[in-house]
Order: structure tokens, then C-alpha cells, then sequence
């Protein structure tokens, strides 16, 4: 019984300080922009800009669209000159925080 109890105790030791060690801070390297309207603006060479909020109390905002940016529809990707036709329908913009530049946009 009493060895259950002191390998219990070792066990319960070794799992605390493994996860001490190993925990890190998460870092948010992504943001999105959700709207039932998303605000998209795009020129010929596939750049341009996407406006909203990242949420309802939060200031409006300006993020970039480039050539590397996906754009799904109905979750299947689409080429991204159809991005400015989205203008106005519902979307997510997920964009990188760092740089404002969109990932990918998301649109039904």
C-alpha cells in the first residue's frame, strides 16, 4: 500500500514538473475579420484591401489583399479574382497580425 502510494505521489511529481517545463505563452500570430458583409476592394494585379471589425466594439480596420491570399467559397478554394465580387455577402478575412496581410478569405 505504501509503495501504491509513494509511485502515486512520484507519478503526480514528475507530471507537474514536465508540464511546468514545457508549457510556453501562446501567441497569436492570425487574426479574422467576421462580417455579414465584408468590404472588399481589389485592383487587376490581385492586390487590395479588406475592411471590418474584429469584433462588434472593436474599431475598424484595414487589411491587405495580395497575390498569395486564398480565397474559398462554399469551403472549396477559387481562384482570387472572384474575391471582389464577394464584396458585400457575408465572410471571415483571416489575416496575419504582423504584417496585415490576408491568409485567406472565407466566403458561403
Amino acid at each position: 500500500m505504501k509503495k501504491n502510494i509513494l509511485l502515486m505521489l512520484a507519478l503526480f511529481f514528475v507530471a507537474g514538473h514536465s508540464s511546468a517545463v514545457f508549457s510556453k505563452p501562446v501567441v497569436m500570430i492570425e487574426e479574422a475579420i467576421e462580417s455579414e458583409s465584408l468590404t472588399i476592394k481589389m485592383s487587376k494585379d490581385f492586390t487590395g484591401v479588406i475592411r471590418g471589425k474584429v469584433c462588434q466594439s472593436c474599431e475598424l480596420i484595414v487589411v491587405r489583399i495580395t497575390p498569395q491570399t486564398k480565397l474559398f467559397i462554399k469551403g472549396k478554394q477559387a481562384d482570387l479574382s472572384e474575391a471582389s465580387g464577394r464584396s458585400g455577402k457575408p465572410g471571415t478575412a483571416i489575416f496575419d497580425i504582423k504584417s496585415r496581410n490576408v491568409t485567406r478569405i472565407y466566403s458561403d
